[in-house]
């Protein structure tokens, strides 16, 4: 419902805005709730703006991430549409349920921001296992988000981790190898920006990635959750009530 006023507000500042009717908010912001593994920095830096003002930043990262995100649907070469946003294509893959790309935005030689984006739902693409992808879909029920040490209490919709792990083993090795001083984002529109903050949280879990970005997410479904069970056991509390 704010779009018109937000591509208004980024044309008075003479940012380019992609066309669409919608885009997720959380409290009037244009990003998705931030994850725990967002720097300390930028909670500051946000918790210190008001609630209700969108900063500059925000739209062009807003302009970014939705155009991106939006290439991953093309069919075919993807890599045309990616260099003419002036990204480099580094590396893409497809599973029978979605489809991913990582690229690079670099000024001069150095890389300063790596981007990981996941397609959501196609159900018109003849490459798409339109009953696995619904079978997926329909496993609503909670997995852990992470195991091990250190595991948050947090739990995760089974079928849409299941996809994400299904190219975890691809895409992990991009996020891990990122070149110093660059930035990890994350973008993805429906079922996509689901699994890109699955993938968000994965990087800190797994990869022990600091240097990371709020993800960016639109029209995405919630896929994660407090694990209330397992937050009642770790404060000892009696958990056969």
């Amino acid at each position: 419902r704010m779009w018109p006023a937000l591509a208004a507000a980024a044309r008075t500042r003479g940012i380019a805005t992609p066309t669409m009717t919608s885009v997720r908010l959380s409290n009037r912001r244009l990003v998705s709730p931030r994850f725990a593994a967002v720097s300390a920095s930028a909670a500051r830096s946000n918790s210190s703006s008001s609630s209700s003002q969108i900063t500059d930043a925000e739209l062009k990262g807003a302009s970014v991430a939705v155009r991106l995100a939006s290439h991953v649907y093309k069919v075919g070469d993807i890599e045309p549409w990616v260099r003419r946003e002036g990204f480099t294509l580094m590396a893409e893959g497809e599973t029978n349920c979605t489809r991913w790309y990582v690229c690079d935005k670099r000024a001069g030689e150095a890389t300063t921001h790596r981007w990981v984006i996941v397609r959501g739902a196609a159900w018109n693409n003849e490459k798409v296992d339109r009953v696995r992808l619904s079978t997926q879909i329909g496993k609503a029920w909670p997995s852990p988000l992470h195991e091990g040490k250190g595991a948050p209490p947090v739990v995760v919709h089974t079928g849409v981790k299941e996809m994400a792990d299904e190219f975890w083993p691809d895409v992990s090795p991009w996020i891990a190898s990122t070149p110093t001083g660059a930035r990890v984002c994350f973008a993805g529109h429906s079922l996509g920006g689901s699994m890109a903050m699955l993938l968000m949280a994965w990087s800190k879990l797994r990869l022990g990635v600091d240097h990371l970005d709020p993800c960016w997410t639109f029209g995405s479904p919630p896929v994660l959750a407090s694990d209330g069970w397992e937050m009642r056991k770790r404060r000892g509390a009696d958990i056969s009530e």
